[in-house]
């Protein structure tokens, strides 16, 4: 009882003196909180509006009624039983990502998978008996130390109560960065990347991919198909931005 009331006195103290800052704008925050983002810069992610894609996700906004994919998915259909992102690659979302994965501000996924949780709840064809984060080659996570992938579905995780299959899915060999790809390299990039380790719970479950970014959907992709191949019954994919 005493130590933990010294806890707190001391948390008290260390607050008046440090009081917690949004990671993104820097503004104080009012009030005590774990997800670390402003009132301000929450309002500010930019939207992914209605309707989307029904593959990758992307709005299609002012593309007409009678549209149902994009461009890129009537030209390359994704074998995705449906995609959602939570925003729009740019500004605060952007800057989330970017913050997240190569600042190290893990008190940024709390409020990325926050928004996440949100999109899927609006996409009831989403609904997933498993969450699969999209893996790490294991050279990579030594020198990141931690897969953003795997924190946003735990977290995810916590707030919808759909269990993470975190090691059925590998990747089998490391690849380069799809950001620095243009989209027929993404695809080639990842292609036979991916593969399900012999024995995971994936035959006949539905079960939705977790990343922060889709931008071609070729990650997504690549691993679905191994999914598939594994027996699952059908693959979506949730991510906090689109590109």
């Amino acid at each position: 009882m005493r130590a933990r009331m010294f806890r707190e006195v001391v948390t008290g103290i260390v607050s008046l003196l440090y009081p917690p800052h949004c990671l993104l704008c820097q503004a104080a925050l009012v009030s005590q909180t774990r997800e670390l983002m402003c009132a301000r810069c929450w309002d500010a992610l930019p939207t992914n509006p209605a309707p989307w894609c029904s593959s990758c996700g992307r709005s299609l906004a002012g593309t007409g009624r009678d549209v149902t994919h994009c461009a890129a998915c009537r030209a390359a259909p994704l074998p995705l039983a449906g995609s959602r992102a939570a925003c729009r690659y740019a500004g605060v979302a952007q800057a989330c990502v970017v913050q997240l994965k190569y600042q190290r501000q893990l008190a940024l996924v709390g409020p990325m998978a926050r928004r996440m949780t949100e999109a899927a709840r609006l996409a009831p064809t989403l609904a997933a008996d498993a969450l699969v984060p999209v893996p790490l080659h294991p050279t990579r996570a030594r020198g990141r130390e931690f897969n953003q992938a795997a924190l946003l579905a735990h977290d995810i995780s916590r707030r919808l109560g759909w269990p993470v299959l975190d090691d059925v899915l590998v990747r089998q060999r490391p690849t380069a960065l799809q950001s620095q790809l243009e989209a027929p390299a993404r695809r080639r990039n990842v292609a036979g990347a991916f593969a399900v380790l012999r024995g995971s719970p994936v035959r006949g479950r539905r079960l939705l991919v977790v990343d922060d970014v889709l931008t071609t959907g070729a990650t997504a992709a690549a691993c679905a198909r191994a999914l598939l191949a594994a027996g699952a019954a059908g693959v979506g994919a949730l991510t906090f931005a689109h590109g």
